[in-house]
């Protein structure tokens, strides 16, 4: 089975050309070798943050209190956390919880599929003011917490806001939010 065909099967509220638009020229590599898995490791070290892969840091920790000292000290309007659904599911969720659309741009060298669906631990996607960019990066700094700017928040044009990939996909937020609020009921009727 493809994903695109997960993708239709799983959702058939969404139409074959938004899911097209979201699947096109995406490899899934399930699972990587052991010299994928040393890479990582020597890049860890070599960007300092390999500490983290320890076990006497609760990483988990560090990020709750860097996310609420943030809010806190008004350096972010949002967050949300990426162990379910990856980030495909967070700006999803963002999205339509707050009507304005996204514009992403994946890091070279990262791979789509990972980079989206990932659900790894310790990770959030935050909405840091423009004004705040510099203090948020110094905290995140300060205890050694990677962190990358990967879009902005955007409330769409003419046609509405609509959450974007640069190169992978663009959908209204109409759309997703049609096929986000139709998926279980139509799951679930008799």
């Amino acid at each position: 089975m493809t994903f695109f065909d997960f993708c239709k099967k799983a959702f058939p509220e969404i139409s074959d050309q938004a899911i097209s638009r979201m699947v096109a020229g995406m490899e899934a590599e399930i699972f990587r070798p052991d010299e994928e898995v040393k890479r990582l490791a020597r890049r860890a070290v070599e960007l300092g943050v390999d500490h983290h892969f320890t076990d006497d840091i609760d990483i988990e920790q560090v990020l709750a209190d860097l996310v609420v000292r943030a809010s806190h000290e008004g350096m972010i309007d949002a967050a949300h956390d990426l162990s379910d659904g990856g980030l495909a599911q967070a700006l999803v969720e963002s999205c339509l919880r707050y009507g304005a659309g996204a514009r992403i741009r994946i890091p070279d060298g990262i791979d789509p599929f990972v980079f989206l669906f990932s659900e790894s631990q310790a990770r959030a996607i935050v909405s840091v003011r423009e004004s705040e960019e510099k203090r948020f990066a110094d905290i995140c700094a300060a205890r050694g917490f990677a962190h990358q700017r990967i879009g902005v928040v955007d409330a769409g044009g003419a046609d509405g806001p609509e959450l974007a990939v640069e190169g992978l996909f663009s959908v209204p937020l109409e759309e997703l939010r049609t096929a986000h609020e139709a998926t279980f009921p139509a799951r679930f009727e008799n």
